[in-house]
């Protein structure tokens, strides 16, 4: 195998994350060019854009975040240690600010007032879901699934992976209506349904599914459907 490293150096000026960064804003870089600048460096030939592309492609913004040991990560992305490293160093240290996250979800509205920022703007179908402890305090929310305008596909082990990982036995998840009102189709309800069966085989609780609109939300539990 041969390895090539890339740096920003070698990169068009107008395609520089951190030159970008400074000249408009950390808000104006998108994932790619965030995790450019943390990677710093390409490898095996791919600059170091088209490195972070791949990354996000294969596993996603959140799912970068899965790992917890450098073995693993290795394993999966086939990185190595100095990188691996990097990204182990991120998850780790996201997974201890959400550890020390002192929101509570208690109730739909609280769910609904501590998800409805991340939804601002998106003009696709996006499924959150947020993991809570035993005294309510969250302790991961995430991007488990995005899709087109109106629909999204996620499988249950994506549902599941993050409950099980974390040892949440509470979990809600969010979804958005970008171009319609927050009432659920019939679909939505068949995977709600779905999805509190396969939890209780699982020993968790599936206390909330939101549908969230521009205007306020639906809430499957308040509608007594959970």
């Amino acid at each position: 195998m041969t390895i090539k490293l890339v740096p920003f150096s070698k990169l068009p000026r107008e395609e520089k994350p951190r030159e970008k960064m400074t000249l408009y804003g950390v808000n104006s870089l998108n994932d790619v060019e965030l995790l450019s600048i943390i990677l710093n460096t390409g490898y095996k030939g791919m600059s170091v854009k088209e490195l972070a592309s791949h990354l996000l492609s294969e596993f996603g913004s959140k799912g970068l975040m899965q790992f917890d040991n450098l073995e693993e990560i290795r394993a999966e992305t086939q990185l190595p240690p100095v990188k691996s490293c990097q990204i182990l160093a991120i998850a780790e240290y996201f997974r201890r600010l959400h550890r020390q996250d002192d929101m509570q979800i208690k109730s739909s509205e609280d769910l609904y007032n501590y998800i409805k920022d991340n939804f601002k703007k998106r003009d696709f179908e996006t499924l959150y879901i947020v993991c809570v402890d035993n005294q309510r305090r969250v302790l991961y929310s995430g991007i488990i699934a995005q899709g087109k305008t109106n629909q999204l596909h996620i499988s249950l082990a994506a549902i599941f992976h993050y409950p099980i990982k974390l040892n949440a036995m509470n979990f809600y998840l969010v979804h958005n209506h970008p171009h319609g009102r927050a009432i659920p189709s019939p679909q939505d309800t068949e995977f709600t349904l779905t999805i509190r069966e396969e939890s209780q085989k699982h020993g968790l609780s599936f206390d909330d599914h939101l549908i969230i609109d521009s205007d306020g939300f639906f809430s499957f539990s308040l509608e007594g459907i959970l």
